[in-house]
C-alpha cells in the first residue's frame, strides 16, 4: 500500500470493538514505502536496509556498528562457526528427510505388493524390509 510502517493489534473478527488486552502489537517495516509516514530516523534506517546511507546520525551510527562487527575477527569467527553449525544441521535434516521418504516409499511398495498377494520373501528382497516388518505391516492393514 506504499506505507513504510504497518501496525496490527489483536482484535476479534466477529466483534471489531473487542480487542485482546495482551499488549501484543505486530509492526512491519517496509523499506520500499513511498508515503511519508515514519520518523526521519526510521526512514533513514529503511534506506540503509536498501543500501542507501544518508547523513542521518542514526543511520551513520548503524553503519559504524555494522562496520565494527564486520571488522571484529572473533565475532566473525563465531558467526562463521554458527553458520557452519546451521548448515550442518540443515544437511542432517535433509538426510533424515530423505531417509524417512525412502522408508515410507519402501513401506508403500510393500503394502501394494501385499495387497497383490505377492510372497513375503519376494517383498523383503525387493523393498529391503525385514520379514517381521512386512508381517507387521500386513497385520496393521488387516491383510493377514
Amino acid at each position: 500500500m506504499g506505507r513504510h510502517i504497518y501496525t496490527f493489534h489483536n482484535i476479534c473478527e466477529e466483534d471489531k470493538n473487542l480487542k485482546l488486552k495482551d499488549g501484543a502489537v505486530k509492526v512491519f517495516l517496509n523499506s520500499k514505502g513511498t508515503i511519508d509516514d515514519v520518523e526521519p530516523d526510521i526512514k533513514a534506517f529503511l534506506q540503509y536496509v536498501e543500501g542507501i546511507l544518508t547523513e542521518n546520525p542514526f543511520a551513520q551510527e548503524i553503519a559504524a556498528e555494522v562496520a565494527h562487527v564486520k571488522s571484529n575477527n572473533e565475532w566473525r569467527r563465531e558467526f562463521m562457526t554458527l553458520e557452519m553449525e546451521l548448515k550442518m544441521r540443515e544437511l542432517k535434516g535433509r538426510e533424515e528427510g530423505i531417509e524417512e521418504g525412502i522408508e515410507k516409499g519402501r513401506l508403500a511398495t510393500a503394502l501394494e505388493m501385499l495387497k497383490n498377494k505377492l510372497d513375503i520373501n519376494l517383498i523383503a528382497k525387493c523393498t529391503y524390509l525385514s520379514i517381521e516388518d512386512i508381517q507387521e505391516l500386513a497385520r496393521k492393514n488387516k491383510l493377514i
